[in-house]
């Protein structure tokens, strides 16, 4: 199994997409499929909460020196836009998710930490049922579609493994 696959298991736990069932449930299925399955899906499958999930994911990473191109900034924000359209979130909770996610650096490709802000304020200035409202749901739906398209298919891969 490539590190390309466990680096965006990190991502689906880190974003708070996938919880402790869904990641135990595809770690199991990972290890019925191999024969010698890699330890860091062991680990995966018997960790309690997604802190220690994320802890053995890095120390994994780390210890295989693994650096990649990906923009794990961009997929990470789109599972969290993701969880808000399956509306595991409100708008006001993915928003103050995106803005604390790209507080500490801006990525290429995504709305930044000021346009993300200003969605925030529009959104608590909105009585939720507004003309007002619904622009500001179709500005998030707009900037945030390929932050989606990025985590769908790093999904995809990740399933593909079990």
């Amino acid at each position: 199994m490539n590190n390309s696959v466990r680096i965006k298991v990190l991502d689906l736990i880190d974003s708070g997409y996938w919880k402790s069932v869904q990641w135990k449930e595809w770690a199991d299925a990972v290890i019925l499929k191999f024969d010698e399955p890699p330890y860091w899906v062991i680990e995966l499958s018997i960790v309690k909460n997604s802190g220690e999930a994320i802890s053995i994911l890095r120390e994994s990473l780390a210890e295989v020196h693994y650096k990649d191109d990906i923009n794990h900034k961009s997929i990470i924000l789109g599972y969290m836009f993701l969880r808000y359209k399956e509306k595991e979130i409100n708008l006001k909770e993915f928003l103050t998710l995106a803005w604390q996610e790209t507080e500490a650096e801006e990525d290429v490709g995504s709305p930044s930490n000021s346009d993300i802000f200003e969605m925030y304020e529009a959104c608590n200035n909105s009585s939720g049922a507004d003309e007002k409202f619904e622009s500001i749901v179709d500005r998030v739906c707009k900037n945030f579609s390929y932050n989606a398209e990025c985590a769908a298919k790093a999904l995809l891969e990740v399933n593909g493994y079990k």
